[in-house]
């Protein structure tokens, strides 16, 4: 990014991509299915690159949640600009995880399916479960294998976040990132 300033009134600042990162937002921007004229956003190439890292299924949404924000956190991929984390119920949360979900299903690149846990006992739920969809696995690949080296690597550090139970994921986030849990009221879940 380059800022150029004008000395003289009105004072303008003018923000612009270098050529890299041209090529870059272009390569982010360019992943289109002409066959259905499939446009996707940043965010959801994103999402759809970490199912792919992770082992192509989440369960969970608040898991699904984490998973970019540990990518910044843990692996140093900067991500926040795309995500735009803030505290909430269960620590960070992003609304834009949940609509790149909702795009990526719409255009069956990814498939939700309900799925009742803890039956017969006094924590039954409903879970969704997020899984690439074969049309969503192979865009996931191309995608991947065009990723320099040491993003993969850093994509790849999140499947041992994916493997963790949800509570001890949730202990993880909490413990090293305390500001991110202002608002929860799982203390007494979780300890």
């Amino acid at each position: 990014m380059k800022i150029e300033k004008e000395d003289r009134f009105p004072f303008r600042k003018t923000v612009s991509l270098t050529d890299a990162g041209k090529a870059f937002a272009a390569e982010l921007l360019s992943w289109e299915d002409t066959e259905k004229s499939i446009k996707l956003q940043p965010t959801d190439v994103m999402l759809l690159v970490i199912m792919y890292a992770v082992g192509e299924e989440v369960k969970g949404a608040t898991k699904l949640e984490k998973l970019p924000f540990l990518l910044e956190k843990e692996c140093g991929v900067k991500v926040d600009h795309l995500f735009k984390y803030f505290p909430y119920l269960h620590g960070p949360y992003s609304p834009k995880v949940m609509e790149a979900a909702y795009r990526l299903a719409y255009f069956k690149l990814i498939e939700m399916e309900e799925r009742v846990v803890g039956v017969g006992t006094n924590e039954e739920h409903t879970m969704r479960v997020y899984r690439l969809t074969p049309k969503g696995r192979d865009l996931a690949v191309k995608i991947f294998k065009s990723l320099p080296d040491e993003h993969q690597k850093a994509l790849l550090r999140l499947r041992d976040f994916n493997r963790l139970p949800l509570r001890e994921l949730l202990k993880y986030v909490y413990t090293k990132y305390p500001e991110v849990k202002k608002y929860t009221k799982l203390d007494e879940f979780l300890y």
